[in-house]
């Protein structure tokens, strides 16, 4: 668009807007004299009613009016804003997937960890899974969890003291990240 059109649109706009407004005041003289002198005797009257005398003068009734109505108003408010919602609690965080099993503890008063219990993956199952030692190859202490229930099976590389004790820290790794409150999907699966 040039300027010339830019300019001339301009013009046109204005030259509209002007007529819309002498169209609005030309329709307002019979409307807005009456329409005035009906707001100017509501203030004469009120202005009256306020200083004349009752048994309670009427500027406190106005005032103890507007108090009740600004009362009014703050208690709709109060109950009908929205509260913000608090999100998760981490203490409400007691499971986790981690090698192949389903791990599960409580909290004490301090926030540490205890319980801490193996379940079988599978859901359908649940069934609380015991580790075993198991001595893999040149003596070495393994862990072997396996479900009676559903047969589900995993040793993991250390002993069940060790075992237990990566999973206390990786527990308190996604607490200490917040990852946690992102659900398992950030739990590290660990072979």
């Amino acid at each position: 668009m040039s300027s010339v059109e830019k300019s001339s649109t301009k013009i046109i706009v204005g030259v509209v807007t002007a007529l819309i407004v002498a169209g609005v005041l030309y329709l307002a003289r019979n409307f807005l004299p009456p329409f005035l002198k009906w707001i100017w005797s509501g203030i004469v009257a009120v202005w009256t009613w306020l200083f004349t005398s009752h048994s309670v003068p009427g500027w406190g009734i106005v005032l103890m009016a507007a108090s009740l109505i600004l009362v009014f108003i703050a208690a709709i408010r109060a109950v009908t804003q929205k509260r913000p919602v608090l999100g998760p609690n981490w203490r409400d965080f007691q499971e986790v997937d981690l090698y192949g099993f389903c791990w599960r503890w409580d909290y004490d008063s301090r926030g540490n960890i205890t319980n801490l219990h193996t379940f079988c993956p599978d859901r359908q199952c649940d069934m609380q899974v015991f580790p075993q030692t198991d001595y893999g190859m040149y003596g070495r202490d393994r862990t072997k969890l396996k479900c009676d229930r559903c047969g589900h099976e995993k040793t993991l590389p250390d002993g069940p003291r060790e075992s237990e004790l990566k999973v206390r820290l990786e527990i308190q790794r996604l607490l200490r990240t917040g990852q946690w409150a992102a659900g398992n999907s950030n739990a590290q699966q660990a072979v």
